[in-house]
């Protein structure tokens, strides 16, 4: 037998007789484990009041339901272009007037999140120092525009301003905002539609 077999056959006795034990004495069943159950004390299970949202630059908590209603007319009617509307929801900053920032959205982008929240901060944001809004492009019958602005007191954690992409376009006859956001998805992957 040459030295590579006789190794071959020693690594292959050393594994029988590791295994060899094992394999031959049988061994009990395993019993299943009981389920695990977890019970929640009352101090592992938080309240709604045990962790309070922190308000920026003191606005309010996020809603847990809606209070205001839009106001037909509030922010948009038929005779305006969505680059009107858009002027026009810039005009609520120092409002006060939430069902009117209502009105600027399109019931499908309100029944999107909690702009209760967001339109009742945006009506008492203050007044803007700059504003810029560009055309984009139309997609989908909706109007795209990209805006910057900044307001004369600027938010702490937004010191060189906001650059925020709108969609606008018809709904019912009016325009209003169907999307915002930081950003734009190219004409073939948006998904959004206005009309």
């Amino acid at each position: 037998m040459d030295r590579l077999s006789a190794r071959a056959l020693f690594t292959v006795a050393a594994i029988v007789i590791a295994c060899g034990p094992a394999a031959a004495s049988p061994s009990p069943s395993p019993t299943p484990a009981p389920p695990l159950v977890a019970t929640p004390t009352p101090a592992a299970t938080p309240s709604p009041a045990a962790t309070p949202t922190v308000a920026v630059r003191g606005t309010p908590a996020p809603t847990t339901g809606a209070t205001h209603a839009p106001r037909v007319g509030g922010c948009t009617s038929p005779q305006l272009t969505s680059r009107q509307m858009l002027d026009r929801y810039f005009s609520l900053t120092t409002s006060g007037d939430v069902s009117a920032a209502l009105d600027c959205f399109a019931k499908l982008y309100r029944e999107k999140g909690d702009l209760e929240f967001s339109t009742t901060r945006w009506v008492s944001a203050g007044v803007l120092s700059s504003l810029k809004i560009s055309y984009v492009d139309t997609v989908n019958g909706c109007d795209r525009y990209s805006t910057q602005f900044q307001f004369v007191n600027p938010d702490p954690l937004f010191p060189g301003g906001f650059g925020i992409f709108y969609t606008i376009g018809p709904e019912s006859g009016v325009m209003r905002i169907f999307d915002g956001g930081t950003g734009l998805a190219a004409p073939e992957y948006t998904y959004v539609a206005c009309g």
